[in-house]
């Protein structure tokens, strides 16, 4: 279960984020401080559509910023779209 703190009011009650909370059931995803092209918010573990193939956004420990798995700046990209997530949809970064 995915769960954003926009969620509590959007339809998700409190009660079942606490139950999942409690039941080890979710997973919590970094936000990077990006958005993609159309304003949506990208987080680490996202999959981000790219012009020849797909990306995951992951947090680089060396350098200390954002990256796709292909080693890219995540900032430095052009504008993409998240079309995913790998928790969600694994099959999306093989494509």
């Amino acid at each position: 279960m995915l769960i954003s703190i926009d969620d509590i009011g959007e339809g998700k009650d409190i009660i079942d984020i606490a139950v999942a909370i409690l039941h080890k059931d979710f997973i919590v995803m970094q936000y990077t401080g990006l958005k993609d092209k159309k304003g949506k918010e990208i987080y680490e573990g996202d999959i981000l559509k790219g012009q020849k193939e797909n990306h995951l956004v992951e947090w680089n420990d060396k350098l200390l910023q954002w990256n796709t798995d292909k080693s890219l700046m995540l900032w430095g990209l052009s504008p993409l779209e998240v079309i995913g997530n790998f928790y969600e949809n694994p099959k999306l970064i093989k494509s």
